[in-house]
């Protein structure tokens, strides 16, 4: 068996891209370190530091690219910064991004209010909002299923009883739809 070693380290190398392709492929790379478990959180979150840095200083960065960057902070568990990257996207002119980075900037979203101990309903409508918003792109099961479990968030956290129930006859609803 071989073993390739890399002799330069990733802090000391500089990057300076000329074309995205060239980021994507150490984006791709480093989405590749993070899948096999086999390096520390740490260092990736370093790297992926300089490679924010070095993509900034590029003026390269896209819809493509930040959708990257926030998958790879998805898969570390880093969900502050993945729904800063996911709600980035929204104000990119050149959408050139999947409509699963809206999904799961909503999902991160919801858990992050499921989370949190003081929510307002506006906090909790906003979510619910963006994912009516995604059924109009194309309702399907899943949409529908993260919409009931919006519906149920809302339940759990509405402060009156009427409110509650009425949340949770429409997450029934969509649960319902999704199944």
């Amino acid at each position: 068996f071989y073993s390739f070693t890399s002799y330069a380290s990733s802090s000391h190398a500089q990057r300076n891209y000329i074309l995205p392709m060239e980021i994507e492929v150490d984006l791709v790379n480093l989405a590749n370190k993070v899948e096999s478990g086999r390096y520390k959180k740490e260092h990736i979150l370093e790297e992926l530091e300089e490679l924010e840095k070095a993509i900034d200083k590029s003026g390269l960065r896209d819809g493509a690219i930040t959708e990257k960057e926030a998958q790879i902070y998805t898969a570390l568990n880093e969900k502050e910064k993945a729904i800063e990257k996911l709600d980035r996207l929204r104000k990119y002119e050149d959408a050139n991004f999947s409509v699963d980075s809206l999904e799961r900037l909503c999902i991160l979203r919801n858990k992050q209010l499921r989370a949190a101990h003081t929510v307002t309903e506006e906090q909790l409508q906003a979510v619910i909002s963006d994912f009516e918003m995604l059924k109009v792109v194309g309702p399907t099961s899943r949409r529908y299923a993260l919409l009931g479990s919006a519906y149920k968030t809302l339940s759990e956290k509405a402060p009156q009883k009427p409110k509650r129930i009425k949340a949770l006859q429409e997450a029934a609803q969509n649960y319902h739809e999704a199944f």
